[in-house]
């Protein structure tokens, strides 16, 4: 696009001069005139020093729109937040004693069905061990009866199976008398950082940039260089 039809377009930018005090009827005065804002700055090109300038101008008149419009979006909505904000406290002077005993409620809860539970698992481990004894004692009996069958001159598979003693019946998972509602997920927990894949791990660039901001100008995998940012 030539200079000349630029300069036209941003004459025509709009202005915030003697538009009312900061308001939503200021935002409205505004509108029409930053919809053509957009549609003018859409088919601005910079292809040199003076397309440049004539940019820069254009974009101190955006700035102070956005300025004005943020104003007016926070005059207008301040009283909503405030109100906001004194519902917000109020609420966590109830909610927090509130939140915290039911936290440390649910955590003695937790705890006691893992206790609870490793009991169960035990006790599960105690009887199987018992039931395979049994069983195992009842093999040895039914061979020395055949043993002693055969000595007698008898076949020894006549003999009647001693049957094993009847199994103890086994604790069940803990359900049967607790009333508490379980939700299964699978989950991670950290035990040593050092050997956790890199592909699980994050930089932290606001670290980087923290160590930069005060001198550091060698991080090993960061490139470190200065960064133009445009002031309006």
């Amino acid at each position: 696009m030539a200079k000349e039809a630029i300069q036209v377009d941003c004459s025509r930018i709009i202005d915030i001069q003697g538009v009312p005090k900061v308001s939503t009827k200021g935002i409205i005065q505004l509108k029409k005139g930053g919809l053509q804002l957009v549609k003018q700055l859409e088919t601005m090109e910079v292809k040199n020093q003076a397309d440049v300038d004539t940019a820069n101008v254009a974009m101190l008149k955006i700035n102070r729109v956005i300025k004005y419009i943020e104003a007016a979006r926070k005059e207008a909505t301040r009283p909503f937040m405030d109100a906001k904000k004194e519902v917000d406290t109020q609420a966590k002077d109830v909610l927090n004693p509130i939140q915290e005993i039911f936290d440390a409620m649910k955590s003695k809860i937790a705890v006691w069905r893992k206790e609870e539970q490793e009991k169960i698992e035990s006790e599960n481990r105690r009887i199987a061990e018992e039931n395979r004894k049994a069983e195992e004692a009842a093999q040895a009996e039914l061979k020395r009866r055949q043993n002693i069958s055969k000595a007698q001159g008898g076949t020894g598979e006549n003999v009647k199976p001693v049957e094993a003693p009847v199994p103890i019946k086994k604790a069940t998972a803990l359900s049967m008398t607790d009333s508490t509602k379980v939700r299964k997920r699978w989950v991670g927990e950290v035990e040593d950082e050092t050997l956790v894949p890199r592909q699980f791990l994050s930089v932290d660039q606001k670290k980087i940039n923290e160590a930069i901001r005060a001198g550091v100008h060698e991080i090993a995998g960061v490139k470190i260089y200065q960064k133009e940012d445009l002031v309006y």
